[in-house]
């Protein structure tokens, strides 16, 4: 899967919320390196000094300059960091059915999830042999299932993910501009889940769409179903795009969410 994706663009007013939480951060962890890089004072009078021949000066820049201009650059770097953690999907990915346009619906006990990004713990199909002469047991150490068996968008094949979605609270995001809190409900009497996006949000809104998802499982006429029948050319898939078919397979196409934060 495509996880990360930092260079996209967020509201302003994520920046601005991230800018401080950085100068914060390194407030709490030496209050006089940032007073010294917000001081305009000190800034004006280091540059009035280089410029009347003060003896501190180093290599054409005066020593209190050069120093504030390298907190600058750290506090540049410290927020740039702190952006990127905000970006990822820390929380895992979510395996979603539902309709795209959709806010709320049921059917989330169908949803699972993935801890890690199943992506690298993927198997190539040019290595599915390979995978079934090892015991189905994946180099990353998980085992592979030939009556219930996924393929992501590069045409890895991966882990199950966890099912069904734990009830609870989910902050997810499809990388693009909309973040929305994911509400998964208890099963109710008849084992239906419901659930709904806040904020108005739709399932496509928080579907990353670079991140392609299907479940293989044989057709109810009993016909073999095994990667080894996936055709490579038909890798990768565009975003957006549906999963190819394997001949003997059913196809269920999922969509994916990335989790920002875990159940509340």
């Amino acid at each position: 899967m495509q996880s990360m994706p930092w260079m996209r663009k967020r509201g302003s007013h994520r920046l601005v919320h991230t800018w401080l939480t950085a100068v914060a951060c390194l407030f709490l962890l030496d209050p006089g390196f940032v007073s010294g890089v917000l001081n305009t004072k000190r800034i004006h009078a280091s540059i009035v000094k280089g410029a009347t021949g003060d003896s501190n000066m180093q290599g054409g820049m005066p020593e209190v300059s050069r120093r504030t201009v390298t907190n600058i650059f750290n506090v540049a770097f410290v927020a740039y960091l702190a952006c990127l953690l905000t970006r990822l999907p820390l929380g895992g990915y979510i395996a979603a059915l539902g309709d795209p346009s959709a806010n709320s619906g049921s059917g989330a006990e169908t949803w699972g999830i993935w801890r890690q990004d199943p992506g690298p713990r993927g198997v190539r199909l040019s290595s599915f042999r390979e995978l079934e002469a090892n015991g189905n047991v994946a180099p990353a150490d998980w085992k592979f299932d030939a009556a219930d068996w996924w393929l992501e968008e590069h045409g890895l094949i991966m882990p199950q993910p966890e099912t069904p979605l734990p009830p609870g609270k989910y902050v997810v995001t499809g990388d693009r501009e909309v973040i929305s809190t994911l509400t998964v409900h208890p099963k109710d009497a008849e084992g239906s889940q419901r659930w709904e996006l806040s904020n108005g949000a739709k399932l496509h809104d928080v579907t990353h769409l670079p991140c392609r998802s299907a479940r293989y499982t044989p057709t109810r006429g009993g016909d073999a179903c095994s990667p080894a029948d996936a055709i490579s050319s038909d890798f990768p898939v565009a975003p957006g795009a549906r999963m190819p078919f394997v001949k003997g397979c059913e196809k269920q196409d999922y969509a994916v969410l990335f989790v920002l934060g875990l159940p509340a």
